[in-house]
């Protein structure tokens, strides 16, 4: 990852892009990865985007695939915004945040950086706030979860979970090496 910006964020799972296509074009001098296995989010990104100031990466790919080639300690912030919820039982072991994904993520944050999770889904939103907090190096920042992140731009799932009837629930975790 390049180090001629700022600040440096990954988003996975991007879905169309509102929110990373957002974050690039209104910060210019911080980098933005994209993860995105949907040729059709992809696309949208890249059609509006152009080559806008240089600032973004595409990955049109599984994020596990790149998650290696990112340095340790190297990104001030993660966003997870409504990814899939795998409802059924058996799938639950593919959601994208878990113990060993969290680990991971973990590692390629700087003290100080952030994850910020969005979800209509109940259980996994209480889920992924039971990891920040067993896991002992994150201090979630607001405790009112129905307010996003700053700088949030209401994507196509926010919008249909709306739609739909499900509310949507925010959690921002900081993470802390130990012993900071």
């Amino acid at each position: 990852v390049t180090s001629t910006f700022d600040k440096k964020y990954l988003e996975i799972g991007f879905g169309m892009g509102e929110h990373f296509i957002h974050q690039v074009k209104h910060n210019p001098l911080s980098l933005y990865i994209g993860a995105e296995v949907f040729m059709n989010g992809v696309a949208n990104v890249l059609k509006n985007l152009g080559s806008a100031n240089g600032n973004f990466l595409i990955w049109p790919d599984d994020v596990d695939l790149i998650l290696a080639q990112i340095p340790s300690s190297s990104l001030d912030g993660i966003y997870v915004l409504f990814p899939d919820p795998w409802h059924k039982r058996r799938y639950l072991k593919k959601r994208l945040l878990n113990d060993t994904r969290l680990a991971s993520l973990k590692d390629k944050l700087k003290d100080g950086g952030f994850i910020s999770f969005a979800s209509d889904i109940e259980d996994y939103f209480l889920y992924v706030k039971q990891l920040f907090i067993e896991n002992g190096n994150f201090i979630i920042q607001d405790k009112d979860y129905s307010i996003p992140h700053e700088d949030y731009v209401e994507t196509k799932y926010h919008k249909k979970a709306i739609k739909e009837g499900r509310v949507p629930q925010f959690i921002t975790a900081t993470y802390q090496k130990k012993g900071s």
